[in-house]
């Protein structure tokens, strides 16, 4: 039933990897030409600022430090978002066509796949504000 997400869903895929695996390779090239460019007493400050946990590790003014929680709320929140976007397709297409003459089943699940796909994104988001708001103690 799920046949014309496939085709997306494995370029999406394939893509994301390949960015990451240039963006690695470019990002080591300038790390390597910056530390090369660098005098030796300024290299530690410049590990310290850039998260090496270098001699004390990161300072104290970072202004909005990472949770561990993100990326498990953000990909949680995607996937709850799918299912629900599945399943209001499903409903929606029960509810409205109430013949099978009618084009545009298999675009209207995969809109409300994506549009709630999206509102969990939003979601996640919008709960990781909140957190990044709060004072750290």
């Amino acid at each position: 039933m799920y046949d014309f997400i496939s085709v997306p869903l494995v370029f999406l895929i394939v893509a994301f990897f390949l960015y990451k695996f240039f963006e690695l390779l470019i990002c080591r090239k300038e790390r390597r030409m910056i530390i090369e460019r660098m005098d030796p007493a300024s290299l530690l400050d410049y590990a310290k600022i850039s998260g090496l946990c270098v001699g004390g590790g990161m300072p104290s003014e970072s202004p909005c430090p990472r949770h561990a929680a993100a990326w498990p709320l953000r990909i949680g929140a995607v996937l709850v978002g799918l299912g629900l976007g599945a399943v209001v397709g499903i409903i929606m297409v029960k509810q409205v066509c109430l013949s099978d003459n009618l084009g545009g089943v298999r675009e209207m699940i995969a809109g409300c796949v994506l549009f709630m796909g999206g509102l969990g994104l939003l979601m996640a988001f919008i709960v990781e504000y909140k957190l990044y708001d709060k004072p750290q103690e």
